[in-house]
């Protein structure tokens, strides 16, 4: 996440202008840049920052991402290795080297959508660990570097180097500076979020199993909470994560945990849950579990509902109880949680309900959840993270869902890989590739990244559904997307934090001047975000509100300590 002021800095030196200690530089043809991770370049885009600083914002135990930009002017230039050094402070501190990743950006090539969209062509999305590779000249080419720091950091500013070398010995040093804030994210979000992984689907097929092995769930969960996201299956029966995982992400930062997918009541899906329940107490991580049911069903079926929800809540009183429906009365003494769809509370949206706003309010006040839930309604003006959508929005989305009231962030899947992994459709959703070079790999068994990406995951939709690469030797990889999203849930608990230090002063100084400061930053700038469909798309307006955040939360903890 970007941010001024204070701030992870990665600066490049290229050519004449720096060398390696040895005396070796950038190779003549190499032009080298740096972005934000709020911007998405294409091969061809050249609108980027030569030997520019790019500052960034790092609390402890936070995750930010930034861009290396390389383009060669001539065939022939390899990147054969990356190297980082420790960071270092003047008063002695370090942070390892482990804690700096470097992947190289893959491309894919969209399709004309069924939603508005400036550009298409190819898009930057995949993140690919990083393997010695060749430039194609006059192609841009950017490297995901993101530092993760240690909850155990001390704050301040650090510095260390990035190396880059090439196939011909060339060095290129990227040096980095790191400022610490002097607070801490916790390990579990304040954000619940919910985001679909459908495990025994789409994983199984593409990899050929009956059962997705342990071995590749762990890389999963790994993957899902490095990006702070909680892995759950929206449609599936059983429990997720399963029991013999809950410690494992317990550890990770669960804080939300998909009990049953339901949408009738028996006795013996009863018996389940209240096991389960069990195994959740002895953890006392209860709080955190829902039975989920009813996806988008009509009010013409909300009696049935009612009936099969006021069940669960007697038989199982202990868990919440999530129904995807918008809040209304005749639900709302047997649900807990409601995701709601931004599209039902603006009037720009296709199923604005002009009560919709007002019950969601009510329901808040009654100290229901409501939580947001992004789909494919969400079409411009709406805040999306398609492939194709702006970086900008998904981080957005997130100040929008504070914005409102939101607690929590459900979205249905993340891995669904159905039209890329045969030529003949199987689901109604299966949009097939439009290559027919690629559909012949298909049919051949060949598979992504040896066959094109077809970006149409869902119906006509550029990477609905799919935040996720299935990649070789049965490990997902992450895409950029993934990594904006998590930008944006921190976003949410840096707003999220504040606000209960705000809480604190007004308790203990109630006159203090800090007060307004915060309440206006709480309130969220109506520059990064008026309403649902009026918003920005500048990363500098994303990156100075979250540093103004940032630095009232340094000031109202100073003053708390001092009191």
């Amino acid at each position: 996440m970007a941010a001024m002021l204070v701030c992870l800095v990665l600066f490049v030196m290229v050519g004449g202008c720096s060398s390696d200690p040895e005396g070796r530089s950038a190779p003549p043809g190499l032009t080298i840049g740096t972005e934000t991770s709020l911007r998405k370049l294409h091969p061809e885009s050249r609108d980027f920052t030569t030997g520019e600083m790019l500052r960034l914002a790092a609390a402890r135990r936070e995750a930010e991402s930034a861009q290396i930009l390389l383009l060669a002017a001539r065939p022939g230039i390899r990147i054969e290795s990356v190297t980082a050094s420790p960071l270092t402070s003047a008063a002695g501190a370090e942070i390892a080297a482990q804690h700096i990743l470097v992947e190289r950006v893959g491309y894919v090539t969209t399709r004309k959508p069924g939603y508005e969209v400036e550009y298409v062509g190819e898009w930057p999305d995949p993140r690919f660990p990083f393997e010695p590779f060749a430039l194609e000249p006059d192609r841009l080419q950017p490297l995901w570097v993101t530092v993760t720091v240690p909850p155990e950091a001390e704050p301040g500013q650090y510095a260390g180097r990035i190396a880059l070398t090439t196939g011909d010995g060339d060095v290129i040093q990227v040096s980095i500076a790191l400022n610490v804030w002097d607070f801490e994210l916790p390990l579990c979000t304040r954000l619940k979020t919910a985001f679909g992984t459908w495990y025994t689907r789409y994983v199984a097929e593409w990899y050929g199993w009956n059962t997705v092995p342990d071995t590749y769930l762990m890389k999963m969960y790994d993957l899902m909470f490095a990006h702070r996201l909680n892995p759950m299956s929206q449609y599936d029966r059983d429990m997720w994560p399963p029991v013999r995982h809950l410690d494992y992400c317990a550890e990770k930062g669960l804080n939300t945990i998909s009990m049953r997918a339901t949408g009738t009541a028996k006795p013996e899906e009863f018996q389940i849950v209240r096991r389960n329940m069990a195994e959740l107490a002895a953890r006392g991580v209860v709080d955190g579990a829902y039975v989920c049911g009813f996806d988008e069903w009509p009010k013409e079926k909300y009696p049935y509902i009612l009936e099969t929800l006021a069940a669960w809540q007697k038989a199982v009183p202990d868990v919440n109880i999530m129904a995807i429906v918008p809040p209304n009365d005749m639900l709302a003494e047997v649900v807990d949680i409601w995701p709601v769809c931004p599209v039902h509370y603006d009037p720009a949206g296709v199923n604005y309900d002009p009560e919709a706003q007002r019950l969601m309010q009510e329901r808040i006040a009654a100290g229901d959840e409501v939580w947001c839930y992004i789909g494919t309604s969400n079409r411009p003006p709406f805040a999306n993270w398609w492939i194709d959508s702006a970086a900008t929005e998904a981080r957005v989305a997130f100040w929008q869902a504070y914005q409102h009231g939101m607690t929590g962030f459900l979205y249905y899947a993340t891995s669904i890989w159905s039209s890329n992994m045969r030529a003949e459709p199987k689901y109604h959703f299966d949009t097939m590739h439009a290559d027919q070079d690629a559909l012949a790999s298909l049919a051949e068994g060949k598979r992504w990244p040896e066959v094109p990406w077809n970006t149409f995951t869902f119906y006509n939709y550029n990477g609905d559904g799919q935040l996720i690469y299935p990649g070789p030797n049965e490990t997902p990889y992450a895409s950029i997307r993934l990594a904006n999203i998590r930008d944006g849930v921190e976003d949410y608990e840096y707003l999220a934090m504040l606000a209960d230090l705000t809480a604190q002063l007004r308790a203990r100084l109630p006159g203090s001047e800090l007060i307004a400061r915060a309440e206006a930053l709480l309130a969220v700038n109506p520059e990064l975000a008026a309403d649902w469909t009026h918003f920005t798309d500048s990363p500098a307006v994303i990156e100075a509100e979250r540093a103004r955040v940032a630095a009232c939360i340094v000031a109202v903890k100073e003053v708390l300590n001092d009191e």
